[in-house]
C-alpha cells in the first residue's frame, strides 16, 4: 500500500476498490509463499513470506497443494 497507494493482486492486478468502490477498500487476501506445514514450532511468518492476492488467485494457488 505504501509503495503503490493501492492494494492489488500480485498475480493478476485485480483491485477490489476499483471494482467494488468503498466496499472493496483495503480488502485483499494474503498467501503464504512458504507453506505453513514447513514451519518449525514457534517460527513466525515474515512479511517476505506473504503475497497479496485476490480471492481467485489465492484459491488457484492453494489448489495445487490440495489435489
Amino acid at each position: 500500500m505504501k509503495a503503490t497507494g493501492r492494494l492489488a493482486c500480485e498475480v493478476c492486478g485485480f483491485d477490489f476498490f476499483q471494482t467494488y468502490g468503498p466496499l472493496g477498500a483495503d480488502f485483499i487476501e494474503c498467501h503464504h509463499t512458504k507453506p505453513l506445514a514447513t514451519y518449525k514450532a514457534g517460527e513466525k511468518t515474515k512479511l517476505a513470506d506473504l503475497a497479496v492476492v485476490c480471492s481467485n488467485c489465492h484459491r488457484m494457488t492453494d489448489a495445487r497443494f490440495i489435489s
